[in-house]
């Protein structure tokens, strides 16, 4: 495994799920195309459970030890060296855990992430805040078994409430298919649309589905199966 590659790799998946914020101090305003941002836009602290975040989801303090809160303000640039260094700071404490040599880039990447957005202990967690016992992700990753029924199980829960978010769930399971390798762009924008917008989702699985089925029909129309003179 390629260990820097897997880095860069789970620096991108994570940027896609944390977004850029908060353009503005009096409310959370996503940088709509941080891609393209420039390095100077001004990023201000955003509510985040039981603290404050910024940038890339950089919570309660910076690496130079400064206090995310209300009234501060950094660069995107910065925002980048934070999310790269606390990234590191989450590979730093996982890689010296894992003993299975057969893992890919991706599925050490997606280790990171969930390693990123729950904390690197999560990877030892072993319920799901519901009540359900299972074993451990990082058991099952150095045993060489199965872990993508596991993934969606971890640290689902909000840290503030205590309630089980279907944003973190669904968040799990993009890292599934990150671990997987068959990582579908398509699936990762369903995934983060639902979970940003959860009264959506019914609609958003029936257009999928009738999407699906004229498709199909188009298919056998072409083919001369139906819908002949």
């Amino acid at each position: 495994m390629n260990r820097e590659a897997a880095i860069q790799i789970a620096m991108a998946h994570i940027k896609k799920w944390e977004q850029l914020a908060s353009l503005r101090a009096d409310k959370v305003s996503y940088v709509p195309s941080p891609e393209t941002a420039s390095p100077n836009t001004v990023l201000h602290p955003y509510p985040d459970g039981r603290g404050y975040s910024i940038g890339w989801g950089s919570y309660n303090k910076l690496s130079d030890g400064t206090s995310v809160v209300r009234g501060l303000t950094i660069t995107k640039d910065r925002a980048d060296k934070e999310l790269e260094y606390e990234l590191r700071q989450v590979d730093k404490t996982i890689y010296p855990k894992i003993t299975n040599p057969n893992l890919t880039e991706t599925q050490y990447a997606a280790l990171l992430d969930t390693g990123y957005n729950a904390g690197p202990g999560s990877l030892n967690y072993t319920s799901n805040g519901r009540g359900e016992k299972f074993t451990s992700l990082l058991s099952l990753v150095n045993s060489g078994q199965d872990t993508t029924a596991v993934f969606p199980k971890v640290a689902i829960t909000d840290a503030g409430s205590g309630k089980v978010l279907s944003g973190l769930i669904n968040r799990r399971k993009d890292a599934v298919e990150l671990w997987r390798g068959n990582y579908d762009s398509l699936y990762q924008r369903y995934l983060r649309f639902t979970s940003r917008n959860p009264n959506a989702v019914n609609y958003s699985l029936i257009g999928a589905v009738l999407l699906g089925i004229g498709g199909y029909l188009y298919f056998l129309k072409k083919k001369g199966i139906i819908f002949k003179k």
